[in-house]
């Protein structure tokens, strides 16, 4: 097995920097602006070089290390089978479960869409960009083909049955019943107008066309036929078709059926109707940049279908979306409104009914200026000078969209931003540098996202967690702390969990009181906005009306015209739209897309065991807590995720609930005919209304609130059952017959040190002996059985590190400060060599110091001591105190005088986190935390504070310690520093 070293300090930057796709300099243009070296570009170029670099170490990492769990697993799966060999395999497995990010892209056809995603990826012939049109139903995803070198796709049909619905309305859709004269002086809207009625048929039309050929006149029954789908089998056994080929080019060649619209239909029978989805997956290629490997290009249709199938397919796809790409050409970027259209009609979607975190508007074909004549440097300055005006206009139009912008981050300077780009200079370099191009802004951004550095050290991290419990799995009756180990591990998730749990019930104590003002404002405007909106809109066209409206009962409340100019009509929105104007505000602050902000106010994220604190105390068992340390962290990585999906469905409950309720009233208009249809339709939906008395706005909030109940007992339930059954398989199971991973364990600590920065706690091989409170030596003593053989190199030899010579009691003191001198959270920044039992002057005989971790801590220990003498020095030459100057008070008393301002200035949060800190430190137990959290802020202030007290001066101490870290600034106000 090799044995991979990764040095760190030849792999480039820190992983913030490592991010931008190195960029060649063919083809740069000389003009008097690069006369002289930019030192600007060749800084940018240094850079570059070096993150790639960086990029190649990581993943050469990644593939090491996937390699070494995919051994283990092997070696695993050899082995007879038992409870916690089971559990190893099932974590093994799911480190190659990985969640990708997703840049949805719009933008209306000839917007340049294509030639973008193919010059940033570097793929020039994937996307096809001739003269046939792209079908807007279809959605198309490009990715990474992590498995294999060749150009592959995947084309998800739509069902039959959804098929044989779409036939059906599409059929009714071009023969509906005229109303008879009597309806025709109903008043109607001009937007109902404008003869849209007349084209609402040409798409439908050209879906029937393109699948069946022309001059088509047959029943629904035969246009069912399997005979019209032999050709695409897996659309009868609703299964997936794959494609793959050597080249980007034939694989487009092949796509074009499913695709694009050929209005000639010189390519045969087309399959686009029928296809929901299309997912081209790209191999890597040489001097390419890997933008994909974590994320997913989703070009998408501007607005939603007429099917319902089809619009809710688009709704989840959008809601999908962590970034928004608008495009628009250069030359109609403000003209047209249908770039700012999207982002309105789509804008709840991305926003609390999705998880956008940023959207950004692309100019293209920012080098079509129109100029037949002139310099390459005039039509450059032309260019960049139109490219600057352009970012402010529209950066000035979307500060005016308050309807976008209350549906996202309130950070404005990062959720929007604006390219001006152009893939032709990009390419060819005419007029253009690349980097004026702006092309690599974009590809920057790409790796942003796709992040390989923070993938890589979570999956390391995993992998050494697993590997630490089959170490600690070894040890069996040497880690005797396990029972204490996992008792206190049960009473802080307890606490921590009843902590979690309370902020979650102010969240849903907040949005059930915007909830009912949405209610009692729908009650009062509902009859109003219906009237307007859809009953008896201003206007003069009864038949134009009736079509629509006809369409809009059939297609449970919502009528989408084939004319993107005109407006999306949704009966169910229009009466939901109060309730979500009053909760939208409450609920992008308990469910902010921002990840770096959390749900519920970070209370998932402040979770913790604090397991590292109990590894500095019980070394025995440090390899379990490591394990369980990682555990904890993808458990709330997963909680997460979890969440944004769940809060998707609960956003979007209060439209869904309200189509519900209006469900059986669409049903009796649809069947409504012959003479007066169009006036009994409004009257079963008034009638229906009227019946409901509001009732259904109730329904809706009992509704949101019962999913969010939902969602709060499931990640209480999550937390306590997953942690409970990693704590009980790493803590009470023991499996000595479980493989020997110790080249595997320490291969990956030296990983996981490199990509972390910091040491692994768990000691190297399975030599540490007993260690904990009540073991031999004490906590943080050294015994010659604890110094551990490193390995080292690349050859996987274990060498034993040169031992120093033994210091001299004298010495020891001087250089040394004793560890009841040292915070407890402080310990773990201190070499093992360094460690000294309180009270005693035993000096350890026999040190590791080669080691580079060992090493590395004992400078950054040595560097404190050295500003310690210093301050010391400096001391020396003040003023000596008296002699007899007062010694500092014990702690107790300590508490004792700042005791007042304490119970009054205190917070309740800093009172709770002090309530579980003490709790794991066992200053004080599970009844007595119970009693003193459920009182007042100042009844718990008293208590809390007195029951230490006390306890004496040891417990004050440690009170004071935890509640200097919890409230820096109060505990120096009360001097307790």
């Amino acid at each position: 097995m090799s044995d991979f070293v990764w040095d760190k300090s030849k792999a480039g930057p820190s992983s913030r920097d490592c991010r931008t796709p190195p960029e060649k300099d063919k083809g740069k243009r000389k003009s008097a602006r690069s006369d002289q070296p930019d030192q600007t570009e060749l800084a940018k170029k240094k850079s570059r070089t070096s993150e790639q670099s960086c990029d190649a170490a990581m993943g050469t990492v990644l593939t090491e290390v996937k390699k070494t769990m995919r051994e283990v697993g092997d070696r695993l799966d050899e082995q007879v089978n038992t409870e916690l060999k089971a559990f190893l395999r099932d974590k093994i497995n799911d480190l190659e479960k990985g969640r990708k990010e997703t840049v949805g892209i719009f933008g209306k056809t000839g917007a340049g869409k294509s030639s973008l995603i193919n010059t940033i990826i570097g793929e020039k012939d994937l996307l096809p960009t001739g003269s046939m049109t792209a079908c807007t139903s279809v959605v198309t995803k490009v990715e990474a083909n992590m498995s294999s070198c060749k150009y592959e796709a995947e084309i998800q049909f739509i069902t039959k049955k959804e098929w044989d619905d779409e036939l059906w309305f599409l059929l009714m859709n071009n023969n509906p019943e005229d109303p008879d004269e009597e309806d025709n002086n109903d008043a109607v809207d001009d937007d109902w107008d404008d003869h849209e009625d007349d084209d609402d048929g040409d798409d439908d039309d050209g879906k029937i066309l393109a699948l069946y050929g022309k001059d088509i006149r047959k029943t629904l029954e035969e246009l069912m036929d399997v005979k019209h789908f032999r050709e695409i089998p897996e659309f009868l056994r609703s299964t997936k078709k794959e494609l793959k080929s050597d080249t980007a080019a034939e694989l487009s060649a092949r796509l074009q059926r499913f695709t694009r619209h050929d209005e000639e239909n010189e390519a045969g029978r087309q399959y686009w109707p029928l296809v929901k989805c299309v997912t081209i997956k790209v191999p890597r290629r040489p001097g390419v940049p890997d933008l994909l490997e974590h994320v997913t290009l989703m070009d998408l249709p501007g607005t939603g279908d007429r099917n319902q199938h089809r619009n809710k397919m688009w709704k989840e796809f959008v809601g999908s979306c962590s970034t928004v790409w608008i495009m628009a050409e250069m030359n109609r970027v403000m003209a047209e409104t249908e770039a700012w259209d999207i982002l309105k009609n789509t804008a709840s979607l991305m926003g609390n009914g999705g998880e956008c975190q940023r959207i950004v508007f692309i100019c293209t074909k920012s080098d079509d200026t129109g100029m037949s004549k002139g310099s390459k440097e005039e039509k450059c300055e032309t260019i960049l000078k139109r490219n600057k005006r352009a970012k402010e206009k529209v950066m000035k139009e979307f500060k005016k969209q308050e309807h976008i912008k209350k549906h996202l981050s309130d950070d404005s300077d990062d959720v929007f931003q604006v390219f001006t780009v152009s893939s032709h200079e990009f390419v060819n370099a005419d007029c253009l540098q690349k980097a004026e191009t702006e092309l690599p802004k974009l590809q920057e951004f790409l790796q942003n996202l796709n992040d390989r550095q923070s993938k890589t050290s979570n999956y390391v991290s995993e992998a050494y967690g697993i590997l630490s419990l089959i170490q600690g799995a070894k040890r069996g009756e040497k880690a005797q702390h396990k029972g204490e180990v996992c008792r206190l591990l049960e009473q802080t998730r307890t606490a921590q969990v009843q902590k979690m749990r309370r902020s979650m019930e102010e969240a849903y104590e907040g949005l059930e009181i915007c909830l009912s003002q949405g209610v009692q404002k729908s009650q009062q405007s509902y009859e109003k906005d219906m009237k307007k909106a859809i009953l008896h809109p201003k206007g003069n066209r009864a038949k134009g009306f009736y079509k629509k409206l006809n369409s809009m009962v059939r297609n449970g409340g919502i009528y989408k015209p084939t004319n993107k100019r005109k407006q999306t009509i949704n009966i169910n929105e229009i009466l939901a739209s109060h309730m979500r104007n009053c909760i939208d505000r409450k609920f992008k602050e308990i469910f902010p897309n921002v990840r770096s902000l959390r749900a519920f106010k970070g209370a998932i994220s402040k979770f913790t065991l604090h397991t590292e604190r109990l590894a500095d105390r019980y070394q025995d068992v440090s390899l379990h807590l490591i394990f369980l340390k990682s555990e904890e962290e993808k458990l709330k990585m997963e909680l997460n995720d979890g969440i944004r999906e769940r809060k998707k469905h609960i956003y979007n409950s209060l439209e869904e609930s309200i189509r519900a309720s209006m469900q059986p009233c669409y049903d009796d208009a649809a069947r409504d005919s012959g003479t007066g249809t169009l006036r009994r339709m409004r009257d079963t939906i008034q009638t229906h209304l009227q019946a409901s008395n509001g009732r259904m706005f109730n329904e809706a909030k009992e509704d949101m609130l019962r999913q969010l109940r939902s969602l709060m007992d499931w990640i209480q339930k999550t937390v306590e059952d997953k942690l409970e059954k990693s704590m009980t398989l790493s803590l009470r199971t023991d499996d000595t017959c479980i493989p020997d991973v110790s080249d595997e364990y320490d291969k990956l600590r030296r990983f996981h040190e490199a990509l972390t920065g910091r040491p692994g706690t768990g000691a190297s091989r399975d030599s540490v002996e007993p260690v904990g409170p009540g073991a031999a030596g004490g906590i943080g003593s050294v015994t010659p059985a604890q110094e551990s053989s490193v390995t080292t190199g690349d050859s996987g030899q274990r060498e034993r590190d040169s031992v120093a010579p033994p210091a001299a009691n004298g010495q020891s003191r001087r250089t040394l400060p004793s560890l009841q001198d040292i915070a407890q959270s402080k310990r773990k920044e201190m070499p093992q060599i360094m460690m000294e039992e309180p009270g005693k002057e035993r000096v350890p005989q026999d040190v590791p110091r080669g080691h580079a971790t060992v090493q590395g801590l004992q400078r950054s220990f040595e560097d404190k001591l050295r500003n310690q003498q210093q301050q010391g020095n400096n001391q020396a030459a003040a003023p000596r105190p008296r002699a007899d100057q007062t010694p500092p008070p014990p702690a107790d008393k300590k508490l004792r005088i700042a005791r007042t301002a304490f119970i009054k200035r205190v917070s309740e949060p800093v009172l709770d986190a002090l309530l579980d800190e003490l709790l794991t430190l066992e200053i004080i137990n599970k009844g007595e935390m119970d009693v003193v959290r459920i009182k007042p802020k100042t009844e718990k202030a008293r208590e809390l504070i007195d029951m230490v007290m006390n306890k004496g001066a040891d417990a004050s101490s440690h009170m004071i310690t935890v509640f200097c870290e919890l409230d820096r600034y109060l505990s120096r106000e009360l001097k307790l520093h």
